[in-house]
């Protein structure tokens, strides 16, 4: 994600606690900085299908 956003840290932090609302979350696997963290969600309609997702967020001041 690129984000414009002067505040970036901010930004940062609104992934961090909003991800987990998705209702295909599963799981937070783990953080390999403090702009990259990875996650586990399910297939819409299929539990038992897992897809690994990579958030990984970079700040593009305008």
């Amino acid at each position: 994600m690129f984000v414009p956003n002067k505040d970036f840290s901010s930004a940062v932090d609104v992934a961090k606690s909003s991800v987990n609302e998705h209702e295909n979350f599963i799981k937070f696997v783990n953080e390999k900085d403090e702009t990259w963290f990875n996650y586990e969600f399910h297939l819409n309609g299929d539990r038992n299908r897992t897809v690994k997702i990579a958030v990984m967020l970079y700040h593009t001041p305008r």
